[in-house]
């Protein structure tokens, strides 16, 4: 079963509300960045305080998510673009991790600020932004995007994804159809909208929303219509709320109301007492953005009115499921138009409605949702990056030319007693497939003596095996020259070890698996019984480090071999000198043959 591992440098809704439709084997939410007090030292006006406030949300919580990453095989990482280089981060660094990345794209950046006109983010970051997303196209797992028309601006400027996927944020109807008791708060607003239609905008109004249309709008309607039984309440926070204030200052009346953020259940309350709700995004950031809180408004049969460009995803949603109406920004009179039309209009309020919520229950409740993202992990292949390779061949290079240095009066002091108690040959080699099978030559020190004439058989390789041979083996030196087959490229340190050249007719297709990488110095079958074990359980563990690996089990496996050494686990199959022969994936625990894995 695999798990999907969400990361979020905030407290997400969106994922907090997709947690009960998974179990806690498929589900985990990483989010546990503060940034509080930055963020209100930054309103101050402190310069120091944003400069730090975004060294730790770009870079420290990157880092931290490394952390968070637990010991197992099944993770698929899921980033979302809060904050929005992360996923570039976690994709950089597969190599070391070696779990699918596939990020949650909340927002396209540089787009929102691009679109925006926002002069604060310097060129260089908005050229790392469209950087990154070129790299998340074309190297992450998948991609997944609120809606089409985000994908498709997407697609566009910066390539496509071979798996991008469209999993809206969603919302579920059975949040709004509670009959708990009111919160003073809400009380106090059902009595004061009682009587009147109640036009609602719940949610951030930030530099992505259009107030003007809205709030000209509204005052225009006013004018238009003193006497109309109307209410509208915001239940807002932003940086354009302070704008929102001042087009609705100038009516003077109690029939607007801002409300501080609400609570969980007074925010559903509000909604199911709501009769409109108002959804607006500016003409240059439409395409780069998709507001959540539609889905919510749609769950809590409200008719919406949305303010919203052509290619956007919050127009082709309302539109394509006849929830409401839609009017392109700054159309101040289509908006009071379409605003009057659905206060006055109770059936055509009353079949939008009804469409948003017939809408979520077939396409956007989170339990369907839920099933989406399971398909999505299902379809998803674990593969190492394509930094994963070069990686391990620089850090092969590195490791083996160092570990030669380190060894080297070893293998010379090896070398001369061999020498002397066996004679020459000092090296034992022999061709082994490596990867794809292709042949190489191995070279390992000598350990057993040379058969003589007549000689065959398992107990003969046990005679033959010196008191040398058994230090050299128990110590593992006997494998010191495979450092110049790593550094010549024909093997890793890490990964299947190299068997017969014989077997590669033998095997499954399967077991066939183990010889799409280079073979190893050590493996995964080494550090989890090394000899002790049958053919058919090396060459499982061997297919699962094929489908597994990376730089940070490579390390794992590399520790694990030292402590196997030191202990001198698995040196022996069931009490022989070596390993039985491999007479094929029907007949693995044959006990016939004199050939180990590495044949003297």
């Amino acid at each position: 079963m695999k798990q999907l591992v969400f990361f979020s440098s905030v407290e997400p809704e969106l994922l907090q509300s997709l947690a009960p439709y998974f179990s806690q084997e498929e589900f985990r939410l990483v989010s546990q960045m503060s940034t509080s007090r930055w963020r209100e030292l930054r309103r101050r006006g402190g310069r120091v305080a944003e400069v730090l406030l975004r060294l730790k949300t770009n870079v420290v919580f990157p880092l931290q998510t490394l952390g968070k990453l637990k010991s197992r095989d099944n993770e698929i990482l899921i980033p979302t673009t809060n904050p929005p280089l992360l996923p570039l981060f976690l994709v950089l660094s597969k190599p070391l991790h070696g779990r699918p990345v596939v990020p949650l794209m909340y927002d396209l950046f540089p787009d929102v600020l691009e679109a925006m006109n926002e002069q604060r983010h310097p060129t260089l970051l908005r050229t790392l932004f469209v950087a990154a997303n070129r790299v998340l196209a074309k190297h992450a797992d998948a991609q997944v995007f609120l809606g089409k028309e985000i994908r498709n601006a997407a697609e566009k400027r910066y390539g496509k994804n071979a798996h991008s996927e469209v999993i809206e944020t969603g919302a579920t109807v059975k949040d709004f159809v509670s009959t708990a008791g009111l919160s003073p708060l809400m009380k106090e607003i059902v009595q004061w909208a009682d009587g009147c239609i109640l036009v609602t905008y719940c949610g951030n109004i930030g530099t992505v929303h259009d107030v003007d249309t809205m709030g000209r709008g509204i005052v225009d309607l006013f004018l238009r219509q003193p006497d109309l039984k109307v209410r509208f309440a915001f239940a807002a926070t932003g940086q354009k709320l302070s704008r929102l204030k001042e087009h609705l200052a100038q009516l003077r009346d109690d029939r607007v109301r801002f409300l501080p953020p609400l609570e969980h259940d007074d925010w559903t309350r509000f909604l199911q007492r709501s009769d409109i709700s108002l959804i607006t995004l500016s003409t240059r950031a439409g395409a780069a953005s998709v507001p959540s809180k539609l889905f919510s408004a749609m769950a809590s049969r409200n008719a919406i009115l949305a303010v919203a460009p052509d290619g956007c995803d919050l127009r082709t949603t309302v539109e394509s499921h006849d929830a409401g109406r839609v009017v392109h920004p700054g159309e101040t009179d289509a908006f009071v138009a379409a605003l009057l039309h659905l206060i006055e209009n109770e059936e055509a309020r009353t079949q939008h409605a009804q469409h948003a919520v017939d809408a979520v229950e077939t396409h956007y409740e989170f339990s369907i949702l839920a099933d989406k993202w399971r398909k999505m992990a299902d379809q998803l292949q674990i593969k190492p990056t394509w930094l994963y390779q070069p990686s391990k061949r620089v850090a092969d290079i590195l490791t083996g030319g160092i570990g030669l240095m380190a060894v080297s009066s070893i293998l010379g002091v090896t070398a001369l007693a061999i020498l002397s108690t066996m004679g020459r040959p000092v090296l034992f080699t022999q061709l082994r497939p490596g990867k794809n099978g292709r042949p190489f030559k191995l070279y390992k020190f000598r350990t057993m003596t040379t058969p003589k004439p007549g000689e065959d058989g398992v107990s003969t390789d046990a005679a033959r095996l010196t008191r040398l041979g058994k230090l050299l083996r128990a110590t593992s030196i006997d494998e010191l020259p495979t450092l110049f087959n790593v550094l010549k490229g024909d093997m890793s340190l890490v990964g299947p070890r190299p068997l017969l050249m014989q077997y590669l007719e033998r095997y499954s297709p399967e077991q066939a698996r183990r010889h799409e990488v280079k073979p190893g110095i050590t493996g995964w079958a080494q550090v989890n019984g090394r000899n002790a074990l049958s053919w058919e359980d090396k060459f499982k563990l061997d297919v699962w480090y094929v489908d597994h690996r990376s730089l940070m089990l490579d390390l794992k496996i590399l520790a694990m071999t030292v402590l196997k050494v030191l202990k001198r686990d698995g040196i022996n199959h069931d009490g022989a000198a070596t390993m039985h022969e491999f007479m094929g994936s029907d007949t693995c625990n044959q006990k016939t043959g004199s050939f180990d894995d590495y044949q003297r």
